[in-house]
């Protein structure tokens, strides 16, 4: 089984995937803003469950100051494309949606963010497309260490399903705030009641499947070679499995935010300054 950023999260809907099939939310680009430059590379977002491209309008900004070209894209049945069908969205329609939307931007060099359930997603992809993706961020996220679903039979898929079966077994609804802000599972007491309460006004119902379904084959090894930056936020749950030492890459590079689940709201100031970190060092210096 894969593993995601944290046991007791998962159990409860953790690794929050969200995604819509991707059509990139790139907000237009205020006139002070920097053209983006065609040397450095191109940052795509990725935002775990229940969320769409609308996530990281807060870190949008300061990426595009430092002249990168950022998109963030929404998977299928997310964001602004929650009204598709569900039916058959599972974690590899979510991998081949990204993927296939890297190739129709014409991306290369791409440093791919993925937050939460998403950094399975985001691995997925990089795997799919070898010479797409030079460097992975994973923001409090699911970081697969198998090709298996990422919550398998037993009382993670149990507390997940009692969840959904209150509304209609097949889609995860938001939580409540009380186990959002909950330190033990995502602790969004950090987020202003603003944010939290944006959260609700946007947040999508999350399919089921995409926590239950197997990866594509091969997902794991083909993403092996990519440099990887993980991004700790340190409110959030259980420490990941990936800050075991014996779990690390030599090349791996780890950073901590004090922050909750979502540091897009609470601290993108310094999420951004995390990830320009990797987007500014060359992807073969590990």
């Amino acid at each position: 089984m894969s593993h995601g950023c944290g046991q007791v999260r998962s159990a409860l809907v953790g690794t929050l995937g969200s995604i819509t099939p991707l059509q990139p939310e790139e907000q237009a680009v205020p006139a002070a803003t920097p053209t983006p430059s065609t040397t450095l590379p191109p940052i795509v977002l990725v935002a775990g469950a229940w969320l769409g491209g609308w996530a990281w309008d807060d870190v949008v900004g300061p990426l595009r100051a430092a002249g990168h070209r950022v998109l963030a894209p929404t998977l299928p049945g997310m964001g602004d494309r929650r009204d598709e069908d569900h039916a058959d969205i599972d974690v590899t329609a979510h991998i081949e949606d990204l993927a296939g939307w890297l190739q129709e931007q014409a991306l290369t060099d791409v440093v791919l963010v993925g937050h939460s359930y998403a950094g399975a997603v985001a691995t997925g992809a990089a795997a799919a497309l070898p010479g797409t993706v030079d460097r992975l961020v994973y923001v409090d996220a699911s970081v697969p260490t198998d090709d298996g679903p990422l919550v398998g039979a037993g009382p993670q898929l149990e507390a997940m399903q009692a969840w959904a079966d209150g509304f209609g077994g097949r889609l995860l609804p938001l939580l409540p705030d009380e186990m959002l802000r909950a330190r033990e599972l995502y602790g969004a007491d950090d987020l202003s009641d603003e944010a939290l309460q944006r959260f609700r006004e946007h947040a999508s119902p999350f399919p089921l499947p995409c926590m239950t379904s197997a990866l594509p084959p091969g997902t794991v090894a083909g993403a092996s070679g990519i440099p990887r930056t993980f991004v700790r936020c340190t409110r959030s749950g259980p420490p990941p499995w990936w800050t075991d030492a014996d779990q690390r890459r030599p090349e791996d590079r780890y950073v901590e935010l004090d922050a909750g689940h979502w540091p897009m709201w609470s601290r993108p100031e310094e999420l951004a300054a995390a990830i320009l970190a990797r987007a500014e060092q060359p992807a073969s210096g590990g």
